[in-house]
């Protein structure tokens, strides 16, 4: 029913706008504070008055039910009757199943057409659900029997009359805590959810009153004896499955639930919306619903937003364009997928570079704030032909991606070369002209018999030394950061730490102190590592930085 989606920016900020046909997911993701709360509100209240005047992220949804008769159309489809008292302008619908009836108001126009005024509204603000931590764990409580021979007054009330409903969640909530949903009568004025380890024998055992159902039921634990979790999952279910709303508004499904049952909850519900006319809007912090979505197969669109500096951004990642990053079983091992909730990442070439740097970024955060990277998030690669392969894709994605590189890339020409560069966007033009100083400076080391990872530039002297600056400037231009010391094992060096590689890490990291609040513990200065990690802060930070996808 929901046609189109347009923002208010772009990836350019407000210089530009993003509109998009919806599929039955949109996710939002991005750093914190970038407005995906923000998104679903915008969209709650387009559902519930048709208009967005003060929405901050959407300016404008476009239904399929822009006229009156469509309008009515789908009434039909949802099995909804439309009641007069005799009056032109009034009506009544009564929704089957639906627990609420609405008054629709019509209104006469000059030239006697009936159009209806407010019905649209209504309607959409009708069958729209917001599921915020509240909602879900409210929809696990009891409710009321009513007559069981008339039409459901309650979800509960629906999923005992409906068989194939009702065992539908029972097998999703067996697949994800090998519990069998069960609605317990016995209380006679209220149903109960309970959870049992062993499933019903019959119907009779399952909805009967008699001593064998009592058994039972008394055997297995009401909902309210299990975690927020597990309630909050079940509640999800309950209101995708049970109802009439279509339009459903989810902020951090993940909340309570650990990282493989919130991986299982996006893929569940992602195919349980695309089985009917319905749209899902979703705000997520985790990569692993995200990923669970994009697994199910169902398209969706992910909108990554940011705000900095006072300028927000939003770009379109169709899930189609995400499935390397699930299917490339390096990409998928080193969290790529993560850093679509960071504002920057630097990928190094391997595990211990990465703790390392992200340990010296951290107490730049704490101590030298200003040179700090904020939301940052730190990757590593197999070794160095493989950090082009990560950074690449992050950079498509709109996010700043800087790789930190040994100086020994000047050993890897050809298409190792050739694949960094095109990874980091550097224009095809300067290809042969950057190589051939590569060639230089590489042969320039050989002629001289220095090792380059044992000093790096301070080697060089002179014209040789300035033409290896020159080339390292740059590459830093377009967020490629070489080592200038050679490896990583010469930062810091005045630390005195003499360990082989295997060592190294952990030595460096006992000299660097744990305790802030002792004098031995090393916080940041204005040199070494200090400043080459401000440097990358500058070209993450800097709106104009080359190397970024236009």
């Amino acid at each position: 029913m929901l046609k189109s989606i347009s923002l208010k920016f772009g990836s350019n900020g407000r210089t530009n706008s993003l509109s998009f046909d919806l599929t039955p997911v949109t996710i939002f993701v991005g750093p914190n504070n970038s407005g995906k709360s923000l998104a679903l509100k915008d969209v709650e209240r387009y559902l519930q008055m048709g208009k967005n005047e003060h929405g901050n992220i959407v300016s404008e949804i476009v239904t399929e039910l822009d006229t009156n008769e469509k309008l009515m159309t789908k009434i039909k489809e949802l099995d909804i009757e439309l009641e007069t008292d005799g009056q032109i302008d009034y009506g009544l619908f009564s929704v089957s199943g639906s627990y609420v009836k609405n008054i629709f108001h019509k209104q006469l126009y000059h030239d006697g057409a009936v159009k209806e005024h407010y019905a649209f509204e209504l309607f959409m603000q009708y069958f729209a659900l917001r599921l915020d931590g509240t909602t879900r764990l409210s929809l696990i409580g009891n409710q009321p029997t009513g007559d069981l021979l008339g039409k459901p007054i309650n979800r509960l009330m629906e999923l005992f009359k409906d068989d194939d409903k009702r065992l539908r969640i029972r097998k999703l909530i067996y697949d994800a805590f090998k519990l069998y949903f069960i609605i317990d009568i016995t209380g006679m004025t209220h149903f109960r959810i309970r959870l049992s380890t062993k499933e019903p024998a019959d119907k009779s055992e399952e909805q009967g009153v008699d001593q064998r159902a009592r058994q039972f039921l008394e055997e297995a634990k009401s909902i309210n004896e299990f975690s927020d979790g597990i309630k909050a999952y079940v509640g999800l279910l309950i209101a995708l499955i049970a109802g009439n709303s279509r339009f459903f508004l989810v902020d951090e499904p993940e909340a309570f639930l650990h990282p493989p049952l919130s991986k299982k909850l996006g893929k569940v519900l992602s195919e349980l919306i695309s089985e009917f006319d319905g749209n899902l809007f979703i705000s997520t912090h985790s990569s692993n619903f995200l990923m669970g979505c994009i697994q199910s197969g169902i398209p969706a669109n992910i909108v990554r937003l940011t705000y900095k500096n006072n300028i927000p951004t939003a770009k379109l990642l169709p899930s189609k364009t995400l499935y390397p990053l699930l299917y490339n079983p390096m990409l998928r091992s080193t969290g790529v997928l993560e850093s679509l909730f960071y504002e920057n990442v630097i990928v190094t070439e391997a595990d211990t570079d990465r703790a390392f740097y992200d340990e010296i970024n951290h107490r730049l955060v704490s101590f030298e704030k200003e040179k700090g990277i904020e939301s940052c998030l730190f990757l590593n690669a197999n070794n160095l032909q493989t950090v082009s392969e990560i950074v690449k894709p992050i950079r498509d994605f709109g996010i700043p991606a800087a790789a930190i590189i040994d100086i020994d890339v000047l050993n890897n020409g050809g298409d190792a070369w050739n694949k960094t560069m095109k990874a980091c966007y550097v224009p095809e033009i300067s290809f042969e002209s950057l190589r051939r100083e590569r060639t230089n400076i590489k042969n320039r080391f050989e002629e001289l018999g220095f090792d380059m990872k044992k000093g790096g530039v301070s080697l060089l002297t002179g014209k040789d030394k300035e033409a290896c600056n020159t080339l390292f400037s740059t590459l830093a231009s377009y967020g490629i950061f070489v080592v200038p010391n050679g490896e990583l094992e010469i930062w810091l060096s005045y630390l005195e730490v003499k360990s082989n590689k295997h060592d190294w890490l952990k030595d460096i990291f006992e000299r660097l102190g744990s305790d802030p609040s002792i004098e031995s513990y090393v916080k940041p200065k204005n040199d070494d590592v200090w400043e080459f990690i401000f440097r990358i802060k500058k070209w993450l930070e800097d709106p104009n930085r080359k190397g970024m996808p236009e």
